[in-house]
């Protein structure tokens, strides 16, 4: 069964500036403007309760175009698969998810229901964000399905109290 997750956003759908969540002050803290012509190409954050390879929190996308979601907000989400891709750090999957009315209602359920044009942007702005950046760098491998998506964020989920966004998800 599927079950929504909590999304934090960090940044706005069309920002160049990349903000990021400081755990000790609770406030979000601009890390950097990003260089040349590079925006998000879709509100982007952290799934909470999660540590990735890279020793940060799940890093998510939440597609739709429907809506502005304002960054500094939690939104309940699905996955639908996610960009396999390493920077600097190591390994940096982004889950590629949708906002629950869209998946709910049987638009959106997996990556194959996105636009070929949705996958390119997303891929390019990637494999490009950190070009001009001194000491950074990423590198795009491709993406994946729901199922190992999933398997990737059930790796990622902190053994902690479970709540709703926390529980192992599986697929039928």
């Amino acid at each position: 069964m599927n079950i929504p997750v909590d999304a934090f956003i960090e940044i706005e759908k069309g920002s160049d500036h990349k903000y990021e969540y400081n755990h000790a002050t609770q406030t979000l803290e601009l890390d950097r403007i990003l260089t040349s012509h590079h925006v998000y190409p879709f509100a982007y954050g952290f799934i909470p309760g999660t540590r990735a390879d890279d020793g940060d929190e799940l890093d998510v996308l939440v597609l739709t175009d429907t809506v502005d979601i304002p960054r500094n907000t939690h939104q309940r989400v699905y996955i639908i698969g996610a960009l396999l891709m390493e920077d600097e750090k190591g390994n940096d999957e982004k889950m590629l998810t949708v906002l629950a009315p869209d998946y709910e209602s049987g638009r959106v359920v997996n990556i194959d229901d996105l636009p070929s044009d949705t996958l390119v942007s997303i891929q390019t702005f990637f494999a490009n964000y950190k070009l001009d950046e001194p000491g950074k760098w990423s590198r795009v491998h491709g993406f994946v399905h729901q199922k190992y998506a999933y398997h990737i964020y059930n790796k990622t989920v902190l053994s902690a109290t479970p709540s709703p966004s926390h529980l192992s998800l599986s697929l039928p």
